[in-house]
């Protein structure tokens, strides 16, 4: 599969680093107030149900988390002399649409709650970087400087820990599934098992079954990001031999593309951020160099079964710094997270209910 696409200007590995851009599309909110009203209809159960709930959160939510000290505040380091910004370097979507922020200055994983009060979820090291939710609720966060990754239970309890094989290169982020089975995601759109900290992988098992694809869902079908000639795809892909149930690929093969989906509009960077169900998200970003060099940004979500594009929102500027991991997707939407000089601005993107009709429960 291609190298995933991206331009790297002083890029920390996981994260562009760019300028450019307007304005910011107007969200669904994040886990405030009482439900928006729908039209009545008959009862549905499931992750149907689940996603619906989720999707009729209130309109228009933004919240803006100050910086400061205490469990009531994101902890921050101003940019200074030969020094930039710090903060928050991740957030993850829990099944239930709460927003997990990895406060790493403070040592923690907070929860958004209710009015955007911050709760800790559970401790972790200075140098964690990044973190991600299990579909049953587990949270696993990672430190690349330590080549190690904690999990924790759906209650913020520490359930073991996974060692890193520092062999393994190009390294962008952690995703965890079922089993508690953890994954790790290269700068080639690839996936790797890692095994869980019951039962590690080991490294060369790991490699011989690769997986093709940013995000690959329980059919086994991987989802990869191609750019070429100012034009985007999403490529929807089946893994090659018996990969596509689990056992290791057959050497040599490689995933067949079984749909290429066009993204509208002119494109020069892409990355898939996520996926809840059918629905995947990518970030988007556009050179225009005159009068001056200049980059805008965009997220757009598409169904991936016929290619529908269910959102389209323009991302502003990156703020006072870029978080590694800065949007999340699951059935309760995209949620955007912004460091600004006065706090962590996160902003919810709805995703229509009918496109998240066969959503899982997790992000």
């Amino acid at each position: 599969m291609h190298r995933e696409i991206g331009r790297h200007w002083g890029e920390r590995l996981g994260g562009l680093v760019v300028a450019g851009g307007l304005g910011i599309g107007l969200g669904l909110g994040i886990g405030l107030g009482a439900c928006a009203e729908r039209p009545s209809e008959p009862e549905r159960t499931g992750a149907a149900a689940a996603a619906e709930r989720a999707a009729a959160r209130p309109s228009d939510g933004r919240v803006l988390l100050a910086w400061g000290s205490g469990s009531g505040a994101l902890g921050y380091r101003a940019p200074g002399f030969e020094r930039v910004a710090e903060g928050p370097s991740a957030l993850a979507l829990a099944p239930d649409g709460s927003v997990l922020l990895l406060d790493r200055l403070a040592g923690r994983i907070a929860r958004v709650g209710a009015g955007g009060a911050l709760e800790t979820f559970a401790s972790v090291p200075e140098d964690a970087e990044d973190v991600a939710v299990g579909p049953d609720g587990a949270v696993l966060a990672w430190s690349p400087l330590r080549a190690q990754a904690w999990l924790f239970e759906p209650g913020g309890a520490a359930a073991g820990e996974l060692a890193l094989s520092r062999s393994l290169r190009e390294v962008v982020g952690l995703e965890l599934g079922t089993s508690r089975r953890v994954a790790a995601r290269t700068a080639y759109q690839e996936l790797v098992d890692l095994g869980s900290p019951a039962a590690p992988t080991p490294l060369e098992v790991g490699l011989a079954g690769k997986r093709e694809g940013a995000f690959v869902d329980d059919a086994g079908r991987g989802l990869a990001a191609r750019v070429s000639g100012g034009t985007a795809e999403l490529w929807v892909v089946r893994q090659a031999g018996p990969a596509a149930t689990g056992a290791a690929s057959s050497q040599g093969r490689r995933a067949e593309p079984v749909a290429r989906h066009a993204i509208p509009g002119a494109v020069d960077a892409a990355r898939v951020v996520g996926r809840s169900g059918d629905v995947a998200c990518l970030r988007l970003e556009r050179v225009v160099a005159e009068p001056a060099v200049a980059v805008t940004r965009r997220a757009v979500c598409l169904d991936v079964g016929d290619g529908t594009l269910v959102l389209d929102v323009a991302l502003p500027p990156p703020g006072t710094y870029l978080p590694r991991r800065e949007l999340a997707v699951g059935p309760s939407g995209l949620v955007h997270a912004r460091p600004t000089a006065d706090g962590l601005e996160l902003v919810r993107h709805a995703l229509p209910a009918a496109a998240l009709a066969h959503a899982e429960v997790s992000p």
